[in-house]
């Protein structure tokens, strides 16, 4: 079914195009031209040598380590919503193990530079683990 059959109050042009505009057609030229404008610096040559990526130092390796402690401690508190035999007794201990983590994953944090983009992710594993360990202190879940 056509627009026009539905609305047919509506005037739409069959198989009309707009006329193209000179100069136009050439995706790369005009790329090309609007860096030169903008004063864009060559790109590198396609298959250079690249330098290989240091590794992190021994407080980011660290700090590494326990943010992916916090993450996997978060997934099985996770498996311990669906099985519905998960006593008080085993959330109040993942808690724990939450507040645990927390406290070093602050410290680690801490010892990093203000600039290093880990600090960032460790304050977003941190703000999570925090939340959901309130939740279980308040009994939220259960």
């Amino acid at each position: 079914m056509k627009i026009h059959d539905i609305r047919p109050e509506i005037p739409i042009p069959a198989g009309e195009r707009p006329a193209a505009k000179p100069g136009k057609g050439d995706f790369a030229a005009a790329l090309e031209q609007a860096a030169a404008k903008a004063g864009a610096p060559d790109a590198a040559p396609a298959g250079g040598p690249v330098a290989p990526a240091a590794a992190p130092d021994a407080a980011a390796q660290a700090a590494l380590a326990v943010g992916e402690e916090t993450l996997g401690l978060l997934d099985h508190i996770g498996g311990l919503f669906r099985d519905p035999a998960v006593s008080g007794k085993e959330m109040r201990a993942a808690a724990d193990g939450l507040s645990e983590r927390l406290d070093d994953l602050r410290e680690l944090r801490d010892r990093l530079p203000a600039t290093d983009p880990l600090r960032g992710l460790l304050d977003d594993i941190g703000v999570l683990a925090a939340v959901e360990e309130a939740l279980l202190r308040r009994g939220v879940y259960g």
